[in-house]
């Protein structure tokens, strides 16, 4: 026991920066847990999935899986068939279901932690598409659809600017099939992107984009710019 006190005497100072190394990285790692938990907590997630089934009858149901409340500001949909492509808003192809929520009527409202949105189902969707596109231009035919994607843009508590998620569904078997691309939805975390949706729905509620869903067309219609390979986060 002499001996042990007798060496710490001599090493002292070298103990004492030893134990100061130590509290310092313990209170560096737990700066770095609390980090964590804090950017987990305020990092906004939306869900975007089927309910019964793998058809286009399923119903499309949009979950707020933040940790604190969303307002869903619009739904956009980006359809590609055989004769060309568009982005639209949902809103813009007529209301949804009448005797439901305002998310589920205007696809617009206040969505708390861990609340759901039936948004109505994959072919209904679809065919308030076709019905908006013919009393735009006529009888155009926009031509069998070969994908959709669902982009869920909302507001955040936390965010000043939007937020966003998107998932891609092809559609097989005479569009009878929804084929998911991946197994959850893609958080659009990139500024550029989420500035990307913002400007399309400002310019979208401001009348300016064209109306017109044939590629080549004397108005065709850009679609919103889709993910680059450095664009989600």
């Amino acid at each position: 026991m002499k001996t042990m006190w007798t060496w710490l005497d001599q090493h002292g100072a070298a103990v004492d920066s030893l134990l100061g190394g130590a509290t310092l990285v313990v209170w560096v790692l737990y700066f770095q847990l609390l980090l964590t938990t804090y950017r987990h907590r305020s990092r906004p997630k939306i869900l975007i999935n089927r309910a019964g089934g793998d058809t286009t009858d399923t119903h499309c149901i949009i979950t707020n899986m933040s940790a604190e409340p969303i307002y869903l500001e619009s739904v956009l949909l980006h359809v590609i068939g055989e004769k060309g492509d568009q982005t639209f808003a949902l809103s813009d192809v007529g209301a949804g279901n009448q005797n439901g929520s305002s998310q589920q009527k205007w696809y617009q409202g206040p969505l708390a932690s861990g609340e759901l949105s039936d948004i109505g189902s994959y072919r209904s969707i679809l065919e308030r598409f076709r019905r908006g596109e013919l009393q735009e231009i006529g009888s155009a035919d926009f031509g069998a659809i070969q994908s959709l994607t669902v982009i869920a843009v909302a507001s955040y508590t936390a965010r000043e600017s939007l937020i966003a998620a998107e998932r891609t569904f092809d559609l097989v078997e005479d569009e009878t099939l929804l084929r998911p691309r991946r197994y959850a939805a893609t958080q659009i975390r990139s500024g550029r992107r989420r500035r990307q949706i913002e400007d399309f729905m400002v310019d979208n509620t401001a009348g300016k984009l064209p109306r017109c869903n044939i590629r080549g067309g004397k108005d065709h219609c850009p679609p919103l710019p889709q993910r680059g390979p450095a664009a989600d986060g």
